[in-house]
């Protein structure tokens, strides 16, 4: 039973405990202290609930518009399905060059573990790190 905030945070290091992550910690910090103040948390591979099909269509433009204007981004955290955007080469592109310009992007390890994909790109981190680097911004948008 959860009871304190230290008990719900012993809980979720258990819960992610089977993957190991030791190698990414020096990526997290760095997110933590990046210079920007806005993070964007993306949970799916397209905008909408209507259509999918329109939706990723608009996923793809927001991902390029970021790129050309993410200056002021500390960070893009990836959670669910939005683990699997670059899988699309225009949204790999994009994710890439925001990578470049110094933007932490960061995968959500259960998600890449539950849909058994490799990201290229990014840091995998756990739910505990993605939530120090969101509660860490100034301004965070959930899309």
């Amino acid at each position: 039973m959860v009871k304190t905030k230290d008990d719900l945070l012993q809980m979720i290091k258990e819960c992610e405990s089977y993957l190991d992550l030791s190698e990414e910690v020096g990526h997290l910090e760095e997110a933590l202290y990046a210079g920007g103040d806005v993070v964007i948390w993306i949970t799916s591979d397209h905008l909408g609930s209507d259509q999918e099909s329109l939706g990723r269509i608009l996923m793809k433009e927001l991902l390029i518009c970021l790129a050309e204007i993410g200056s002021n981004l500390k960070a893009v955290i990836l959670s669910n399905r939005a683990v699997k955007l670059e899988e699309d080469p225009a949204n790999h592109q994009a994710l890439e060059r925001l990578e470049e310009q110094g933007v932490a992007l960061l995968y959500c390890s259960t998600s890449v573990h539950r849909l058994a994909i490799e990201p290229e790109l990014g840091t995998r981190a756990t739910m505990f790190h993605l939530l120090q680097v969101a509660l860490s911004a100034k301004r965070l948008l959930s899309l």
